[in-house]
């Protein structure tokens, strides 16, 4: 956050959200291991165009002339990151690289409309080293990677010298299936969601089967990972506020999941009720 004290310099006047992607960490000082400076850029690809400005790290104590304006930085601990976080998720970190592949892959697949899995075998004569090497370079490079899914082989040669192209099929038709699974499995984990239905995938059992798992992981998906984050977040903004004047203790409701709203049951007169009934005798829900 972008803090700016007031011209006293005695209380906090303004505040301001900074997107995290565009803000850099100055170097640490070797005396006092703090971070003295951060540094913030709309696009750190062209500073010559959008020039880094340097703010004052927080601090209620040294935030006199240009320091007024300074930056609130809270991160977690991690030994050996003394700058940056790592995500909450850097376990499944490949995983996701990876889903982002098969989905790559998938769609090259589809939109070429072929897939080559093929043994290429040249009938004119063996090549000296730097030629197969050659050969092997191109054809990897034209046809190796998600995103030279279905490219199509061709080639020109005599009958005698034609290439002998034999297509390879998969050992295994289920690969993508199991593959999507794990994915699925070690990023929803890496997130510390205990049970898939809680961002909506289901199983064959339905969903309406399944409210009592839902429920109570959500109850564990709230304490063990929500409620560790709501509290730095809210001790955070109650420490700011303080030093703004404002003395108050900032707390989060959450939300209520599977939340069915009770039954309203309405009485009213029996169809051929007399025509002298007097309605205030009515029963009122």
């Amino acid at each position: 956050m972008n803090v700016i004290w007031n011209k006293e310099r005695t209380s906090i006047a303004e505040i301001y959200h900074l997107p995290f992607n565009n803000v850099r960490s100055g170097k640490m000082d070797e005396e006092t291991d703090e971070i003295d400076s951060y540094y913030y850029s709309t696009n750190w690809a062209n500073l010559r165009k959008h020039p880094e400005c340097r703010y004052k790290a927080f601090s209620p104590t040294e935030n006199k002339g240009d320091d007024a304006s300074q930056i609130f930085y809270y991160y977690n601990y991690t030994p050996g990151n003394d700058y940056y976080p790592l995500p909450a998720y850097v376990a499944a970190l490949n995983d996701i690289n990876l889903d982002a592949k098969v989905s790559r892959f998938h769609v090259n697949n589809i939109s070429n409309g072929l897939a080559p899995s093929l043994w290429v075998s040249f009938k004119n004569g063996t090549p000296t080293p730097e030629q197969r090497r050659e050969v092997y370079n191109e054809i990897n490079n034209t046809f190796a990677g998600e995103e030279n899914a279905g490219r199509f082989f061709l080639s020109f040669s005599d009958a005698d010298t034609a290439p002998e192209i034999t297509p390879i099929t998969a050992a295994n038709d289920s690969y993508y299936l199991t593959l999507e699974e794990r994915i699925s499995t070690r990023i929803l984990t890496a997130h510390r969601i205990s049970s898939p239905l809680l961002v909506g995938i289901k199983d064959a059992a339905g969903f309406s089967s399944n409210a009592e798992e839902i429920k109570v992981a959500y109850a564990h998906f709230e304490g063990t990972v929500i409620e560790p984050k709501r509290k730095k977040i809210t001790t955070s903004f109650g420490y700011i506020l303080k030093l703004s004047g404002y003395n108050v203790r900032i707390t989060v409701i959450p939300n209520t999941l599977l939340a069915i709203p009770e039954e309203v049951v309405v009485e009213a007169p029996a169809p051929n009720a007399p025509e002298d009934q007097n309605i205030n005798n009515i029963p009122q829900a």
